[in-house]
């Protein structure tokens, strides 16, 4: 009977595929709040607010988006290990800056920074590792202003660094106090966003790219397109009209040489970009990781993971076609089949593998950081200046990176 009527089988299958997709997608929501009932309208009104996604890492809670387009990712987490709250914004700015409470302790930052706020220095401590510049950003009175609203307890760190800005608060703001945790995370981001603004307008500010997050499509958006390939093919088929086979032909993204196919169709934009080559790197920094018999490329290979096989884990440096469109340089990091880190820089020196065995007896700015599963990833910014190296590095369902006192001091 269904071949008698195809227009009615195509209509039942697509109702089905609809219903089905509707279904799965919101277990799949309801599936990302498991642990975190009491924080889901919270949540929600966050991700609303900056037309963001919900999704989860490990144990922790993510909501992932964009406000006034700078990327941001916060973070709740009921670990005994992890800060209850962490927000983080990418901004284009390559100072450090650290605000920490009185009485905590910490070795980020070299050179104490005094705000010019009696009351609001002798609550915190504002540290840096580059005095001239920090002192010129936050002589701005709405700088300041933001960075005293953000400083709302004891439990509350800030700190800039590598184009980040971070504030963590020790435990998720208490959601009997009265005052929603929503609101309160949705207040910190808009005074991180008046922060990043203030950011832009510093010298060297246009030469830092700051890529907004692209959200991925839901599942039922996916659906939503099969069911439109299965009305196009039906339709088709019930005509019985026939297609060239170079009409229904889609042209896929060149593969950069060298880049592993199954990498390229995980990385975003790869149009735009090229893989770095070795003449694309030069300066002190080649010459020593020449003198430790290695060549910069545009393609390094390692075990990050620490558990993977051969050919899973593979980090690449991206460099833009047309610097006047896509300028500065990428550095992806692809782990067990998985993008976890895509930072963009103005200028990089060389990126290389830093074998896990170096990293135990690496000397680190700052307090130490924790144990690396696998081997890291040195990227080092300018070649002239011996602090200027940051390893990324995997530890449990998290990338941390921390920068080495001395990268020539490291072992390939």
């Amino acid at each position: 009977m269904i071949s008698e009527h195809p227009i009615q089988a195509l209509i039942i299958i697509v109702i089905g595929v609809a219903v089905l997709g509707f279904i799965i997608e919101y277990f799949r929501r309801s599936a990302h709040f498991r642990g975190f009932e009491e924080l889901r309208p919270d949540a929600t009104a966050v991700a609303q607010a900056m037309r963001a996604e919900v999704d989860r890492d490990g144990e922790d809670l993510l909501v992932r988006g964009n406000f006034q387009r700078w990327p941001v990712l916060v973070r709740f987490s009921y670990s005994d290990t992890m800060p209850g709250l962490n927000i983080q914004m990418k901004i284009p700015a390559s100072l450090s800056l650290y605000v920490i409470p009185k009485g905590s302790r910490s070795n980020a930052g070299r050179t104490p920074v005094r705000t010019g706020d009696e009351m609001f220095d002798a609550r915190v401590n504002v540290r840096t590792d580059h005095p001239a510049e920090a002192r010129l950003f936050v002589s701005g009175k709405a700088v300041l202003q933001q960075l005293q609203r953000l400083s709302c307890s004891a439990n509350t760190f800030i700190s800039l660094s590598s184009g980040a800005l971070e504030v963590t608060e020790l435990t998720i703001p208490d959601i009997q106090t009265g005052r929603p945790t929503g609101r309160h995370v949705l207040d910190h981001i808009q005074s991180m966003a008046v922060i990043a603004n203030s950011a832009r307008a510093m010298p060297g500010a246009e030469s830092i790219p700051v890529n907004p997050f692209e959200k991925e499509k839901s599942v039922a958006v996916r659906a939503a397109l099969a069911l439109s390939i299965l009305v196009f093919v039906g339709l088709l088929v019930a005509a019985v009209v026939t297609k060239p086979a170079s009409i229904l032909a889609t042209p896929q993204p060149a593969i950069p040489a060298g880049m592993l196919a199954l990498d390229a169709g995980h990385i975003r934009d790869l149009d735009a970009w090229r893989l770095a080559e070795a003449t694309d790197f030069a300066g002190p920094a080649v010459s020593w990781m020449r003198g430790q018999g290695f060549t910069p490329a545009g393609k390094i290979t390692g075990n990050f993971s620490g558990a993977s096989t051969a050919g899973q884990d593979n980090a690449y440096v991206l460099i833009g076609k047309d610097p006047a469109k896509t300028p500065g340089m990428r550095v992806v990091l692809r782990i067990n089949h998985e993008i976890r880190s895509d930072t963009s820089y103005p200028a990089i020196s060389v990126v290389t593998k830093v074998p896990k065995a170096s990293l135990a007896g690496a000397s680190w700015q700052g307090t130490a950081p924790a144990a690396s599963d696998g081997d890291g990833l040195l990227v080092v910014r300018r070649a002239d200046d011996p602090g200027s190296g940051v390893i990324f590095f995997s530890s449990g369902v998290r990338i941390l990176y921390a920068a080495p006192k001395d990268f020539r001091s490291l072992s390939l």
